[in-house]
């Protein structure tokens, strides 16, 4: 039966257009049971909260939907007085589908939570958001949903007195939809509603066997290859700045024949990352397997890329790598990427993004368009960067 229902969940968390559904109550809870069992306790949380598995909402519709779930002894005082404190009420989970501030049509996604769940074959991915309401700086009520960060909320959205019946503590409806997205209202204990807008964020069903994968930990398999690795750091032409390879604190991320290895520099801390001027700083090291960096709207060519040959399973296999360092130019920081060349092959911004993380720099990948994808770093649970990889 749990398979079955979870089966339904990866077929039929949806909502779509002005059409909608909301699940007969015993779905709802069994759907909300399911996915808090198969995700555990998610990591960062901004606050703490107990969350009533007995009334849930579940509305959805072909394959974009949410489901809602309420914090246990949720009471209209509580949100009357709330104050810059956010006040619990609750998590949103979204498939295909993502909050959005204004009329965004296409978010990139940056800091979003991505869950993974299975039925054993398929994978979906789906997007958790831990809502509360406080007092802004106006003294008006907001409801703020936080996805990655625990510091800022990924929306807010006024909270307004609208007394309405309602038989749940949290309930959702939606209106206005098109190809763009839709308004999505949450109805507060039948006093208070907050409308958001919800834009499509399409994460497509995977079979399990091309899930990716990220050791977000210290990692046996991260650590191996690092070490494997190893006898290839600081070979660059660009000398001006080498690395001294924390090994053991390496970050794997692995999907399908596609990989990147980051090796951190022993030396990288918060601290040296804000009093970096012009004098470049290490970060680490990076190694890719079939893809590499774009490079000014196009692939990279392979002259620009600095290979390394090493033995997998009995066969030779050539190896992009790449290395990190951090640079400021006036108030802006920026992540320089070094390949075979003296002077760097791509920069981007390092920006500040507040989480929390396990690993100095972790790693996150998910697909742009049908020919290129995002690889995430995020550094020191301060900051993110953002590289845009093709095949290669």
């Amino acid at each position: 039966m749990k398979k079955l229902i979870l089966t339904a969940l990866i077929s039929a968390l949806a909502f779509q257009g002005n059409a909608q559904d909301v699940a007969p109550i015993e779905k709802a809870r069994e759907i909300a049971n399911l996915i808090t069992s198969k995700t555990g306790k998610l990591p960062n949380a901004p606050f703490a909260m107990e969350l009533d598995l007995e009334q849930p909402q579940f509305l959805g519709k072909d394959s974009h939907g949410g489901i809602v779930i309420p914090v246990k002894g949720l009471v209209h005082e509580q949100i009357a007085k709330a104050g810059k404190d956010v006040v619990p009420v609750g998590m949103v989970w979204f498939r295909n589908l993502i909050p959005a501030d204004g009329p965004v049509a296409k978010p990139d996604g940056e800091g979003i939570r991505n869950v993974e769940i299975s039925d054993g074959k398929k994978v979906a991915t789906i997007h958790p958001f831990f809502a509360g309401i406080r007092k802004n700086t106006q003294d008006r009520l907001e409801l703020v949903l936080y996805g990655k960060s625990n510091k800022e909320p990924f929306v807010r959205s006024w909270v307004l007195p609208m007394p309405s019946r309602q038989e749940l503590p949290i309930e959702l409806a939606a209106y206005g939809g098109d190809d763009s997205g839709a308004i999505l209202v949450m109805s507060f204990l039948g006093k208070y509603q907050a409308e958001i807008r919800i834009v499509p964020h399409e994460t497509p069903d995977e079979y399990v066997g091309t899930s990716a994968t990220t050791t977000n930990g210290p990692d046996n398999k991260a650590a191996e290859a690092a070490h494997l690795l190893s006898k290839h750091l600081n070979k660059f032409k660009a000398q001006h700045v080498k690395i001294e390879a924390d090994l053991n604190n390496a970050n794997l991320f692995k999907k399908n024949d596609i990989a990147a290895l980051i090796v951190p520099d022993k030396g990288l801390s918060s601290d040296r990352l804000a009093k970096t001027g012009e004098n470049e700083v290490p970060v680490g090291q990076l190694w890719l397997q079939r893809i590499a960096p774009e490079v000014d709207g196009a692939e990279a060519a392979e002259s620009a890329l600095n290979y390394i040959e090493i033995q997998e399973q009995e066969k030779p296999v050539k190896l992009p790598q790449f290395l990190l360092t951090a640079q400021r130019k006036g108030k802006n920081l920026n992540l320089l990427i070094y390949s075979a060349d003296k002077e760097p092959l791509t920069t981007m911004p390092l920006k500040r993004f507040e989480t929390r993380q396990s690993l100095p720099i972790e790693l996150e990948g998910e697909p742009r368009d049908e020919s290129s994808g995002i690889l995430s770093l995020y550094v020191l649970g301060e900051y993110h960067a953002k590289i845009v990889v093709r095949p290669h």
